[in-house]
């Protein structure tokens, strides 16, 4: 699941499909170009397109409102993550360890190289000059988003990685992966600052637009949410089996589980504020 700054949002799953919803939940559209599984999803910063990646080996860029193919983006194998940069190129990689650069139209730009186990999460820094990699080695790859360098990585988590994030401000970086552990780090310094201890696998991490929240989507259990630096208790948004979610805005989540159904949680009173059918 993504989210667009006017609240309308993209889902995808196991049926294949990417449908776009309205804020208030009414399907947009919908369309059928993936054969396998989509993983990840993401939007431009103008909102105008949106990326989704999938275990067919590909990667897709799509046009809104329409919903059309702009271009597709093949790769050597399953298709893991993409995320946008700020200036509207965009990053893809996938279980070949590749991360891949490329333009606002869907043209190579560069082939990243370093990585020697799957990619599971990308994620830009808010001004565009830093790209990091959460991968399978253990570890999150920093790298010079504008020429390509291996800058150096974040180490210190004891499995597979699953998901990295920027906070808005840029100077932090929270992952979380299979040690049960969600780690935040100073993004100059590489130092880490705060690990949080779950009793599951970390699906995904991510803070919310005005970094007062810090959430991560546990498997089993639902989304846990902290304050934004991390201290205090966490309070748990239960979610059947596994979970992805997005942030509304500070004020508000939308979440994804395995039963197909979207829930947009009001932040405010930490309850669920309407729910939708989306993608299995």
């Amino acid at each position: 699941i993504a989210i667009r700054a006017d609240g309308s949002f993209i889902t995808g799953g196991w049926d294949k499909l990417v449908r776009v919803w309205r804020a208030d939940g009414t399907m947009i559209g919908e369309a059928l170009v993936h054969t396998d599984a989509i993983l990840d999803l993401a939007f431009s910063r103008d909102g105008r397109h949106a990326l989704s990646a999938s275990t067919d080996t590909s990667a897709v860029l799509w046009a809104l409102p329409a919903l059309s193919v702009d271009a597709t983006m093949a790769h050597d194998q399953r298709a893991t993550c993409a995320a946008f940069a700020p200036d509207g190129t965009f990053a893809t990689s996938g279980f070949d360890g590749v991360v891949r650069r490329w333009s606002a139209d869907g043209a190579p730009l560069a082939t990243l190289t370093g990585h020697v186990q799957p990619v599971w999460s990308l994620a830009f820094s808010p001004d565009g000059a830093l790209l990091a990699s959460a991968s399978d080695e253990h570890l999150v790859g920093l790298w010079d988003a504008v020429t390509g360098e291996r800058l150096g990585e974040l180490v210190g988590h004891g499995d597979a990685m699953r998901s990295v994030a920027f906070s808005p401000d840029g100077r932090r970086i929270v992952s979380g992966g299979n040690d049960r552990t969600a780690r935040v780090w100073d993004a100059r310094t590489r130092q880490e600052l705060v690990t949080l201890t779950v009793t599951g696998l970390v699906a995904q991490v991510a803070w919310s637009p005005d970094g007062r929240w810090l959430a991560a989507a546990i498997t089993g259990e639902g989304v846990r949410l902290w304050r934004g630096d991390g201290a205090g208790e966490s309070i748990l948004l239960p979610q059947p089996n596994q979970a992805k979610f997005a942030f509304d805005t500070g004020r508000a989540l939308l979440t994804c589980a395995e039963d197909g159904v979207v829930r947009r949680w009001d932040l405010t009173a930490l309850r669920p504020a309407g729910s939708t059918g989306a993608n299995p």
